[in-house]
């Protein structure tokens, strides 16, 4: 794990938005971006959006790599023992 994605798994203990991982992360959009393919590729960041009929926010089967601003991310398990090591 980089440093970028150790940062951002830090960031992502709680349901995040894209904004405030960019403001709490301190990245640039490129190297957040880059860090949340990857994360999302090992399954280490759940990808969320909210959906009106379900009142809460889903988990993306099939994460979004394109329009990553538009999602939020919460660490998944896999992550946070992978961050704690």
């Amino acid at each position: 794990m980089n440093e970028a994605e150790f940062i951002i798994l830090d960031a992502s203990y709680f349901l995040t938005g894209y904004p405030g991982l960019l403001r709490e992360t301190g990245l640039d959009r490129e190297r957040l971006d880059e860090g949340l393919r990857s994360l999302l590729k090992k399954k280490y960041l759940r990808q969320m959006q909210f959906s009106r009929s379900a009142g809460d926010f889903i988990v993306m089967d099939i994460p979004d790599m394109r329009e990553l601003r538009l999602y939020h991310y919460l660490a998944s398990k896999e992550g946070l023992l992978a961050h704690n090591r």
